[in-house]
């Protein structure tokens, strides 16, 4: 039973592999149409290589993000059939919910925060002030969105689970520190992602107040 479930395992994780090369490779083919929908501005590179790893991560990164459906499905086949029936429709319930989530933030943070963020800073040219983006620091930047995207996910749904009027001080303590971390050592980068995360967690914890008093109140 334990090689039925390798063997299983490995031909899913082959799938996704497949189903992620496959879909780099057509992200590729249109990676400047991509680029410029994310970025309607022109970029720069300065080393040889910089341009083809940066076009190649973006495609990737897109890919992942348009693969994850299908890797969610891949979860669920693989670990509902071992579940009870409650735990398949609480497992099913939480990576649903966690997914469209997910999406909802990332495609918000592109559509308003990638353009509002583009067009703020590069405000401030003037005649005598000019401003060339280079391509991996925007690519950079689009991977940041993405982790944001992600934490801002996860703190929503942690927020929602936690009893914060109790560790509200801890788990902010700890996450300043997990942000310092894995940022850049720039204590804007490091305030930029910590608020909103913050924000996340509240939501998610005064929504489930709201449903625990619907719920008396029913």
């Amino acid at each position: 039973m334990l090689g039925y479930h390798k063997k299983e395992l490995g031909y899913r994780f082959y799938y996704y592999f497949l189903s992620v090369s496959l879909s780099t490779w057509v992200v590729f083919e249109y990676k400047y149409n991509v680029l410029f929908y994310l970025c309607p501005i022109k970029l720069m590179f300065t080393e040889l290589y910089e341009a083809f790893f940066c076009l190649v991560w973006l495609s990737l990164g897109v890919s992942l993000v348009w693969t994850l459906p299908y890797l969610i499905y891949s979860v669920l086949c693989f670990i509902i059939p071992g579940l009870y029936l409650h735990e398949k429709r609480n497992a099913f319930s939480l990576i649903k919910r966690l997914g469209f989530i997910f999406f909802i933030i990332l495609v918000s943070y592109i559509k308003y925060l990638l353009p509002f963020a583009v067009f703020f800073f590069t405000g401030f040219m003037s005649d005598h002030l000019s401003c060339s983006i280079k391509l991996i620091d925007f690519v950079n930047f689009l991977s940041n969105i993405g982790y944001l995207s992600l934490g801002t996910t996860l703190m929503l749904i942690l927020g929602f689970h936690l009893n914060l009027s109790e560790i509200r001080k801890w788990v902010y303590s700890l996450l300043l520190i997990v942000i310092g971390l894995l940022t850049p050592p720039d204590i804007i980068s490091l305030i930029l992602l910590w608020i909103p995360l913050c924000l996340m967690l509240e939501l998610g914890y005064y929504v489930s107040l709201l449903k625990l008093k619907t719920k008396k109140l029913s």
